[in-house]
């Protein structure tokens, strides 16, 4: 909240910033609505819990500049956000906490709902490499190249590290040459490594669904890949998983999406269950799983 007040006030602007508090949304928003709030900058998987507030205040019109952080923003969110807020620039935010000189990416341009939907190119004071992952080779930038983004990055004073050749965990694909901005612009694909997603009021972690499908041996095995989308709703665009699962001669798929639903907690006093029943997400849907291995398996999939 500090930097974006500062950031304002360098602009010549009189800013009232508001923190908002998930465990308070309502008020949050009414605080916010009352200040003349004009702009929103928050995690992509917090935004559909201030919509509801949002409407319930008419304050979607006065916003104009929206940005997206933490995550890839679904078309189904962008879809949704353009309904509920007609006049606001929605841009992405892609940064790192362990990056002194965030954003590692600038936009390129407001999302428009083109393919790809976020689009970056690196900042004058960093440098940008690819990296085979597997190989730990470095790759050639070129259109339609995809590797491991690594930053190298001092942004000078009052910064205190400088950052040298720092391996995101990132997977990115070089989309063309940007010729207004000079550089290479990219996309973020998603994590190399991921064993957890954050959803609104909680986290689904893979070693606690590990730590389900190991209370029923006889059924399941502790195989699995948690596949992660959204699907619209008439309530805007909801958490839908798919979990793949490796199952020993059970036949009530169904019966035991429901059991692990109701055992898979993702804070310490809610379970998946508890969030479908509050209408936060869709039902788990459970299916077989089929992949085979080759290297190590990846747990948790966007798509």
């Amino acid at each position: 909240p500090h930097w974006h007040e500062s950031f304002q006030k360098s602009l010549g602007q009189n800013p009232h910033v508001v923190v908002f508090d998930p465990a308070n949304p309502a008020p949050s928003v009414r605080i916010a609505c009352i200040l003349g709030v004009d702009s929103l900058s928050l995690f992509a998987f917090q935004i559909p819990q201030i919509i509801e507030h949002i409407r319930h205040e008419k304050m979607g019109p006065q916003i104009r500049l929206i940005e997206i952080c933490g995550q890839a923003c679904s078309r189904a969110l962008f879809e949704h956000m353009r309904e509920v807020f007609p006049n606001a620039t929605i841009i992405p935010f892609y940064g790192s906490s362990e990056v002194e000189d965030s954003p590692i990416g600038m936009p390129c341009r407001a999302i428009t709902g083109e393919d790809p939907l976020a689009l970056y190119h690196a900042k004058n004071s960093q440098h940008h490499e690819l990296l085979d992952p597997e190989s730990k080779s470095v790759i050639e930038f070129g259109p339609g190249v995809e590797g491991e983004l690594v930053v190298t990055a001092f942004p000078g004073k009052p910064s205190a590290f400088p950052l040298i050749r720092y391996r995101t965990g990132d997977i990115v694909r070089i989309i063309d040459f940007c010729e207004e901005h000079k550089s290479w612009s990219f996309t973020v694909l998603g994590r190399r490594e991921m064993d957890f997603v954050k959803i609104p009021g909680g986290i689904i972690r893979a070693d606690e669904i590990e730590r389900v499908l190991r209370l029923y041996p006889e059924r399941v095995s502790d195989r699995f890949e948690l596949h992660c989308k959204e699907e619209s709703t008439a309530q805007g665009p909801l958490f839908a998983p798919i979990l793949h699962i490796e199952l020993n001669n059970e036949s009530d798929i169904t019966g035991l999406a429901e059991l692990i639903s109701n055992n898979t907690r993702i804070s310490p006093t809610c379970t998946y269950a508890d969030g479908v029943a509050q209408g936060r997400y869709l039902p788990l849907e459970c299916r077989p799983l089929i992949t085979q291995v080759v290297g190590k398996a990846k747990r948790i999939i966007h798509l």
